[in-house]
């Protein structure tokens, strides 16, 4: 069995710190991605709500979305 050099220690305890650093990047990642797809369910949810609460707004007022004859170039396929 032979005796490690302190170069050797020195070696072992740097490679054990770059892989505690990698996993601790990969989990840090992975958790912003997490909160990255809950943030985007969330703001398309809000931004349905409102449409949908817009839509009722404007069925309830008798308000027509387009009077007839007057759309306009740019409000054709816009897709609203």
């Amino acid at each position: 069995m032979a005796l490690m050099g302190p170069s050797e220690n020195y070696m072992r305890g740097q490679e054990s710190l770059i892989s505690r650093h990698q996993v601790t990047v990969r989990d840090s990642r992975r958790q912003f991605s997490l909160g990255l797809n809950r943030h985007q369910q969330l703001t398309g949810r809000v931004q349905s709500a409102a449409s949908v609460v817009m839509l009722r707004s404007k069925v309830l007022s008798g308000v027509p979305d387009q009077p007839a004859g007057t759309a306009h170039s740019d409000d054709v396929n816009t897709g609203n």
